[in-house]
């Protein structure tokens, strides 16, 4: 898989657990006559959906962001070469 298909996987879950989070933060525990931001309400177990994603998310970078040619883990979104074989890190 490239690495630019990697990038926008783990951002997506970021961003849509970020996106769910908020979503079911003011809608999700929504009440008749009571407030938006009860967490005591029947649905503030959706709220477990935004961590699994966080949690997804984590783990695709954990497995999935690691050098191309000789499989060392990259210490960051913008390493520009890897540090143990010293190949370029294609981003396209």
């Amino acid at each position: 898989m490239s690495m630019r298909r990697v990038y926008r996987r783990i951002w997506g879950f970021y961003l849509s657990g970020t996106v769910l989070f908020f979503a079911v933060a003011a809608f999700g525990g929504r009440r008749v006559g009571g407030t938006s931001r009860d967490t005591r309400t029947p649905a503030a177990w959706l709220l477990v959906l935004p961590a699994a994603l966080f949690l997804l998310g984590a783990l695709t970078s954990m497995r999935s962001w690691r050098c191309e040619s000789c499989g060392h883990v990259l210490p960051t979104m913008n390493a520009r070469k890897c540090a143990r074989c010293g190949g370029p890190i294609d981003y396209s």
